[in-house]
């Protein structure tokens, strides 16, 4: 049938925080107070019980009998820490002079590492093979690629390695790729 207009403020004053400054705070406590039959030591009790914890500490220092009292104590000591907050933050901003030592020769640290290019064949996919090949070669810790056993700093040994060549396709066999021994017979030819 919908939501009920029944608001129960006794439940809203005791849940009553402080979000925003202690004025705001302190009008939206005395309206809920006026909607509640609490005596006056309860109602300084929440009041004090749902301010900022910086400023409820300064609050509690001294016995809190009446609630105008609270109220002007409340402000009273946002009021002085927002005054020294201010002061910090231009004290802060203030340059410092320092110093300067005497010239002295700098040593010059050594030049940036470049990152190590990446290999290029990472975008490949591994040859295709069935799930059971695939379950045996993880179990056995062998490589996809190369066969060979498996650790995380592994790095296949065999290389493919595919040239391209200009001129008539005819000739059978030149089109598969060369072995690593095949590129190292080429280079010292």
């Amino acid at each position: 049938f919908g939501e009920s207009a029944y608001v129960d403020y006794d439940i809203e004053l005791r849940n009553l925080r402080q979000t925003s400054t202690v004025q705001e705070y302190q009008a939206r406590f005395e309206n809920l107070a006026s909607m509640v039959d609490w005596t006056h030591k309860a109602l300084i009790a929440a009041f004090v019980g749902g301010l900022k914890e910086e400023i409820q500490i300064d609050v509690r220092d001294e016995p809190n009998t009446e609630l105008r009292k609270c109220f002007a104590k409340a402000r009273s000591i946002e009021d002085r820490q927002r005054k020294k907050q201010a002061l910090y933050k231009s004290w802060r901003n203030v340059p410092v002079a320092r110093p300067q030592p005497a010239q002295q020769h700098k040593i010059l640290s050594a030049p940036p590492k470049k990152e190590e290019p990446k290999p290029v064949f990472r975008s490949r996919a591994p040859p295709p093979m069935t799930r059971k090949e695939r379950e045996d070669m993880i179990k056995n810790k062998k490589c996809f690629w190369c066969k060979g056993d498996w650790s995380p700093t592994h790095q296949c040994k065999h290389i493919r390695i595919y040239t391209v060549l200009e001129g008539d396709s005819d000739e059978e066999g030149k089109d598969q790729p060369l072995t690593m021994e095949e590129v190292f017979e080429a280079e010292t030819e």
